[in-house]
């Protein structure tokens, strides 16, 4: 991906990216990832939410729809047949993020209800740690490819969390236990209990990966309350 341009108006922040390599993004399809592309997603999409995170930035409309696939090697190759080491994801829409400062709470409902954690869903106050959770649901639906609690409406999926408390998600057997000890620890009801930004990051499960030298994990964040352009590289290796 190349930025070809970023230049900031009293109004609003705007960039300029390449037509040719933004043909070669990709969102994530219905179908189904290897835990080693799970793994390379996590430490990338993580590595640029913790460095939000230490900045006291929430995202808070994390889908697949805003995160972005690119890959090295054979362009003609669809994104799902590239091996894992060889996809660099990229965070992307911040229309919805939001400065917290120390201690502080968000109480604004809004994202995808689907990948709303219940605290958002249910109109009380939340923090980060709500950005963990849909991940938690990102994740999810790459391993098995649905979403792991669902409901026709926002309301009935509301009515799912308020009524039950005690959550599990139904996780397939040949899951590794590693993946599904982290998965369980991120889609925990209660944020207290949810595992928080260390806790992911220092995770087994993330601690072991074949990855490319090359690849990064590229946050770009428009639109937030100082309309500022902000870009930031993470280089992984």
């Amino acid at each position: 991906m190349k930025i070809s341009c970023a230049y900031t108006t009293i109004a609003y922040a705007s960039y300029l990216i390449s037509s040719l390599d933004f043909q070669r993004w990709r969102l994530f399809g219905k179908r189904t990832l290897p835990e080693e592309t799970i793994k390379h997603f996590l430490i990338q999409i993580g590595a640029a939410m913790d460095a939000m995170n230490r900045k006291g930035i929430m995202h808070r409309d994390l889908k697949p729809g805003n995160i972005l696939l690119t890959h090295y090697g054979d362009t003609n190759k669809n994104i799902l047949e590239i091996p894992g080491h060889l996809i660099s994801f990229k965070l992307a829409d911040f229309g919805f993020a939001r400065f917290l400062q120390d201690g502080m709470m968000a109480v604004t409902m809004c994202g995808s209800p689907m990948y709303m954690a219940p605290e958002v869903l249910m109109n009380h106050k939340y923090d980060a740690l709500a950005d963990i959770w849909s991940m938690g649901i990102i994740v999810y639906q790459c391993l098995t490819g649905k979403a792991p609690f669902y409901a026709n409406t926002p309301e009935a999926l509301k009515n799912i969390y308020e009524k039950t408390p005690l959550l599990r998600p139904k996780i397939p057997a040949t899951t590794t236990s590693l993946l599904k000890d982290l998965l369980l620890k991120m889609l925990v009801r209660a944020p207290p209990e949810r595992i928080d930004f260390h806790g992911f990051l220092t995770h087994p499960f993330l601690q072991r990966g074949k990855f490319d030298p090359y690849c990064k994990s590229i946050l770009m964040i428009s639109a937030l309350p100082s309309y500022h352009f902000i870009y930031i590289s993470i280089y992984m290796y």
